[in-house]
């Protein structure tokens, strides 16, 4: 049908040129108003099809003015209807944003597995979008858009390793293992990602000793660019593993997820004001002296918060909703996350550092904020902090093979309207210069960055074993979208 509508569409545009007709025209809108129909563009094709009935009864003249008038009208349909696919997507903070082709909600294996042939077949995108946490366009896509809400399960509990589907929430997923007795030794602030998207960017907390999310992962179902489901562990397909745990949502989509939890634990929260300077002074004996640390100060100030994490067997007081902000105990995932999702808007960028390097690189940060303090908006809300991250074996996990220091450079915004764009780039500009240049960074591959290929792809030593796999995994480029293949440095015709 759709090769048929093509041929009627191609004969009435050379009856358009060869008669100037009214007629003629049309049938050229007409035909390509059901065209577009099959493409999902519904706001278009409709639009085009009533603008060709419209034609049947201008009551102009000129044939060559009718052909001149179509034209005007069909830009201006156009740009009334700028989501030609009639989507629209956006992230968290919505500075990025794509119109997928489709929205697709699977709640099975074997539904996600046919999205995936059907879009391989005809030669288009699929994406999987998890809270749209993300700050880099790493989800976006004008092809079949994945959300896995509805594939969001428990599979099942044997001892210590807890299997679900990849579309749950991490906030889910912490309750369930509470109710089991068990726990994520380790975790962000924010818990409203899915477990796909956490473990695919890295998504880490604070800890000297504790690695990222993926770092817990012991086992994936993995469905590949041909629809293959592929079972990987250390122990099965382990160079898929090993790829696949930090992934970038390029090596496939994540079926289930296989954990390693922790017996349930609880921790005492506390925030202390230190001055800058003793801080920075003192970094190495904080590290040191708290497994758990992490601290943080709005630049142009001269005071600090340092917040740690300490295990404790003392009764719970409730981090949620207690009376003291600044100290509390509660349960593990209580006292590491938030009571739901920030209530302000935001842009963030993070860079992971080696851990050695830590204080010289927040000496260079504040100097180079203090140089611009004359360009700084004082109406606009800085925050910069510094987390810490054990080493792991992922190939792509910014953690690879070295204890790192995370650097983060936030601006932000209110409820309705993220950080302010300029200030952001001239504040992530140089925090990245820093850290990339001068102390070989990795960026956050959830996060904004700046870099490409080019910039990164010599501080990870199993860069290249990551490609190769990817192109196995996916041969036709159907998990890849403009900003991997920048990020990655790999040519679409590739």
């Amino acid at each position: 049908l759709s090769v048929f509508l093509s041929f009627c569409l191609s004969l009435s545009v050379a009856l358009s040129l060869l008669l100037l007709s009214f007629f003629s025209s049309f049938l050229c809108l007409f035909f390509l108003s059901l065209s577009l129909s099959l493409s999902s563009s519904l706001p278009l094709s409709l639009s085009l099809f009533f603008l060709s009935l419209s034609f049947l009864s201008l009551p102009l003249s000129s044939p060559l003015l009718s052909l001149l008038m179509a034209y005007w009208l069909s830009l201006c349909v156009l740009a009334a209807f700028p989501l030609a696919h009639g989507f629209s997507w956006a992230n968290w903070d919505k500075r990025q944003s794509c119109h997928p082709l489709t929205f697709q909600f699977p709640n099975t294996e074997e539904a996600i597995v046919n999205i995936v042939k059907f879009a391989a077949t005809h030669g288009q995108k699929v994406k999987v979008y998890g809270a749209g946490h993300s700050f880099s366009p790493i989800a976006l896509t004008d092809g079949h858009m994945i959300s896995l809400d509805k594939y969001a399960s428990m599979v099942s509990v044997d001892g210590d390793l807890v299997t679900v589907q990849a579309g749950m929430r991490l906030k889910d997923l912490n309750a369930l293992l509470d109710e089991r007795g068990l726990a994520l030794p380790n975790l962000g602030a924010i818990a409203e990602q899915s477990v796909a998207g956490a473990i695919s960017t890295s998504t880490h907390g604070t800890g000297r000793e504790l690695g990222s999310i993926a770092s817990r992962v012991e086992g994936l179902r993995l469905i590949t660019g041909t629809g293959q489901v592929v079972e990987v562990s250390a122990h099965q397909h382990p160079d898929i593993f090993a790829a696949a745990r930090v992934g970038l949502g390029c090596m496939g989509i994540l079926s289930t997820v296989t954990f390693r939890a922790v017996p349930a634990f609880k921790l005492l929260k506390e925030l202390r004001t230190m001055k800058l300077n003793d801080l920075i002074q003192n970094l190495p004996q904080l590290y040191l002296d708290h497994p758990r640390m992490q601290f943080y100060w709005m630049p142009y100030s001269t005071d600090a918060t340092v917040l740690t994490f300490t295990e404790t067997n003392s009764t719970v007081e409730n981090c949620w909703n207690g009376s003291d902000p600044n100290t509390c105990i509660d349960k593990s995932y209580k006292a590491l996350t938030h009571n739901g999702d920030a209530t302000a808007l935001y842009t963030e960028m993070e860079y992971f550092i080696p851990v050695e390097n830590t204080q010289q690189a927040v000496s260079d940060i504040l100097d180079f904020q203090r140089q611009i303090q004359p360009l700084h908006n004082s109406n606009v809300s800085l925050f910069t902090g510094v987390r810490f991250v054990a080493r792991d074996d992922i190939w792509l996990s910014p953690m690879f093979d070295r204890d790192i220091a995370v650097v983060s450079m936030i601006v932000f915004g209110d409820a309705t309207k993220s950080g302010d764009a300029v200030e952001f780039e001239r504040y992530a500009r140089g925090v990245e210069s820093i850290c990339l240049r001068r102390y070989n960074g990795r960026p956050h591959w959830g996060k904004r960055s700046f870099v490409t290929a080019s910039d990164i792809a010599g501080l990870y030593p199993r860069w290249k074993s990551f490609l190769e796999m990817r192109k196995k995994l996916d041969p036709f480029g159907l998990f890849m979208n403009d900003h991997l293949y920048d990020i990655l440095g790999v040519s679409p015709f590739h």
